[in-house]
């Protein structure tokens, strides 16, 4: 295993750990993936982008950290041509620590559009926190995440 390699896994495999063991999703996190979903639906990037910490960072399957606004315009460049959207997501487990949450997902996106319809599969943990009075995303680490069919719809 490389240095590199250590350095990403090592503190997620902590957080993992100080998360300790799995909850049900608590109902305020819930409501906000329904409004998340939302969103989605209406192909509403403005609406989507409030959805995630300022200070946010997404961790790709390969250990590649991603600060929140290239995040956003990766995925503005999905939504980019999309007229309709459908998402689904499965929460399967939550835990919390200090003034954090971690849910274990399981989304599918399509976005339909002109040039036809782009499919997004990702699994991972969300880390959503509280900013300002709100639960946001704070952190996603992804232990899937692909891209399927055209981009930018």
């Amino acid at each position: 295993m490389s240095i590199m390699t250590r350095a990403v896994l090592i503190p997620v495999i902590a957080m993992a750990a100080a998360f300790g063991s799995a909850e049900a999703v608590p109902q305020a996190i819930k409501a906000r993936y329904a409004q998340l979903n939302k969103v989605m639906q209406k192909v509403d990037f403005n609406g989507f982008q409030s959805f995630f910490a300022p200070d946010f960072f997404v961790v790709s399957p390969k250990g590649e950290s991603t600060k929140r606004d290239d995040f956003l315009a990766e995925v503005k460049q999905l939504f980019a041509g999309a007229t309709k959207a459908t998402a689904k997501e499965k929460l399967i487990s939550a835990s919390k620590s200090h003034n954090l949450v971690a849910v274990k997902f399981d989304f599918h996106l399509d976005l339909i559009g002109k040039k036809g319809t782009t499919h997004v599969h990702e699994v991972g943990v969300d880390y959503w926190g509280q900013v300002n009075g709100q639960w946001m995303f704070v952190k996603t680490v992804d232990t899937a995440f692909t891209v399927k069919g055209p981009k930018g719809s």
